[in-house]
């Protein structure tokens, strides 16, 4: 089912409560979805990596840990409910966000920074916090391939083919 679908049945489950809806982050990674909507593969590894991190959590106790009622997993994330009287409040994070924030947190400590910050999301952090999958040894060897101190001038990413001679080219100077 996608979120969509899981988050009309909780509301069709639930026709005495109030129900408040939140996509995680969707707005703040928005501009970073677009610089790499043309790299299918690259979205389809965010993706990978949130559902590998996902999966590798103990789903029942985290929820517990992160103060959710329940979860349900959609084929674009995880939706996280919580119950305040009268009212559930669903949190949807989708895979793709969280691999974003997973990549994120892991570039600083490779010296790697992007020309962005994302939000403190604690419940984002702390799901990180959980995980048990590793995403800096694959990061680290992804990332040698590519020639870092040319990836770092973001001043010429706008530039044709830059960014792409960049990734291609690990010798390329700046």
């Amino acid at each position: 089912m996608n979120a969509d679908e899981i988050i009309e049945g909780i509301k069709n489950d639930n026709p005495d409560k109030n129900v408040k809806v939140n996509v995680m982050n969707s707005n703040v990674t928005a501009k970073f979805k677009d610089a790499v909507v043309a790299n299918k593969e690259f979205v389809k590894a965010l993706i990978f990596i949130g559902k590998n991190i996902i999966y590798s959590i103990s789903l029942p106790d985290c929820i517990k840990k992160l103060g959710y009622d329940w979860f349900e997993l959609s084929q674009e994330g995880l939706i996280l409910v919580k119950k305040f009287g009268n009212t559930l409040k669903i949190d949807c994070i989708p895979f793709d966000v969280l691999g974003i924030f997973a990549i994120h947190k892991h570039l600083g400590s490779l010296g790697f920074k992007m020309p962005f910050k994302l939000p403190n999301l604690k419940v984002i952090t702390n799901l990180l916090g959980f995980a048990s999958i590793d995403i800096l040894g694959p990061l680290k060897q992804i990332l040698n391939t590519f020639n870092l101190d040319c990836m770092k001038d973001f001043s010429k990413w706008k530039e044709a083919d830059y960014v792409i001679n960049c990734l291609k080219n690990k010798n390329q100077g700046n």
